[in-house]
């Protein structure tokens, strides 16, 4: 083994290429750079459209209730819709991303899919029920 940081290259064909001298640990790292980045982006995009889509539907709750002459109404309706688009999202984008990790990582997909089971717990409205002794 040569210190590469995925494993020895002899048994893998990588298609890599660099400019000027570039041995083939730096070359490996910059790749799996660059892959972390590309998957970070991919996140963030996907919770980006995931908020817009479920923004685009709960749009037509707020405008209904933009008729209410008054104004704080509104706002915090606003308000309410936008933690609860926060809160789906998450939940959401964080399910798809846990389910996707289950066949290479599944104690990682097991730990991201409680995290998106505890936002839905946190979600819910249990203060005005009556508690139970």
């Amino acid at each position: 083994e040569d210190g590469l940081v995925g494993g020895d290259i002899k048994s893998r064909v990588l298609p890599l290429v660099a400019e000027g001298d570039v041995g083939p640990q730096e070359m490996v790292k910059s790749a799996m750079m660059l892959n972390t980045i590309y998957t970070w982006f991919c996140r963030i995009a996907g919770f980006v459209l995931v908020w817009a889509g479920l923004a685009l539907c709960i749009n037509p709750i707020n405008a209904f209730i933009d008729l209410i002459p008054l104004p704080f109404i509104s706002g915090i309706a606003r308000f309410i819709t936008g933690a609860f688009l926060f809160a789906s999202s998450i939940s959401i984008t964080l399910s798809v991303i846990a389910l996707s990790w289950f066949v290479a990582r599944p104690l990682m997909s097991l730990t991201i899919l409680a995290i998106a089971a505890a936002t839905v717990w946190w979600g819910r409205d249990d203060r005005n029920k009556p508690r139970r002794e």
